[in-house]
């Protein structure tokens, strides 16, 4: 919350405050999952799992360079995130909180859309990915 203002929220009434573990918040009879990944882009950053459409919004988890001329939207290959993770121990811990949720699609707000096979593949990959501070 310290961060809203600069984002020109003055009406602090208006936000709701996410536990650091994470929350439901309930829109009548469905509910969004805000699930944590803390440093994984900043401190306090959070996930967000829609129950209806199966979406993880994954932040800046998943985010995948491409040239500008390609027109595909999926990922199919993993290799670009080495460079852009933070830290194996915690993409474990981020992995765990996410892999028992129903997703069908994960959507990174920097990058390309991962569906079906490409998601159980891609956190596979988090889950063996020496990156960030492991290659210190």
């Amino acid at each position: 919350m310290r961060v809203m203002s600069h984002y020109g929220f003055l009406d602090m009434g208006k936000i709701m405050a996410i536990p650091d573990h994470g929350a439901k918040v309930h829109f009548r009879d469905n509910f969004i999952q805000f699930v944590l990944a803390h440093f994984l882009h900043s401190l306090c950053n959070f996930s967000f799992h829609d129950f209806v459409s199966k979406i993880l919004f994954s932040g800046d988890n998943g985010v995948v360079i491409v040239p500008a001329n390609d027109d595909y939207k999926h990922v199919t290959n993993f290799e670009d995130h080495k460079k852009y993770m933070s830290s194996n121990k915690l993409y474990r811990v981020w992995v765990a909180h996410i892999e028992h949720l129903d997703i069908h699609m994960l959507a990174s707000q920097h990058g390309l859309l991962f569906e079906g096979k490409n998601i159980e593949l891609f956190l596979k990959s988090l889950k063996e990915l020496q990156c960030g501070s492991d290659l210190i």
